[in-house]
C-alpha cells in the first residue's frame, strides 16, 4: 500500500488502527450513514499518520477522496 503526499511517496508497512464516523441521513431520516473510513499508519520512513477516505465528498472534490489528517510522529530521523 502506497500514497503520494506533496509529490513524495509513502509505502504504508503497518496499520496501527481503524475505524469509521458515521453522520445522519441528509434527507431527513433517522439513519446513521459511514462518513469516512480512517486509518493510522506507520510508513517506511518512520511516520505516524491518520488518513481518510471521504465517502461522500463534496461536489467540488469528486476525484479527490483520500485526505492526510495529520502527522502524528516521526520515529527514524
Amino acid at each position: 500500500m502506497r500514497f503520494v503526499w506533496r509529490a513524495t511517496e509513502y509505502e504504508v508497512v503497518q496499520v496501527l488502527d481503524a475505524w469509521k464516523t458515521t453522520g445522519p441521513c441528509r434527507h431527513g431520516s433517522g439513519e446513521q450513514y459511514v462518513r469516512r473510513h480512517w486509518f493510522r499508519v506507520v510508513t517506511a520512513d518512520g511516520a505516524e499518520m491518520e488518513i481518510y477516505f471521504d465517502r461522500q465528498p463534496r461536489v467540488r472534490q469528486k476525484t479527490q477522496r483520500w485526505w492526510l489528517a495529520t502527522i502524528v510522529l516521526l520515529r527514524n530521523r
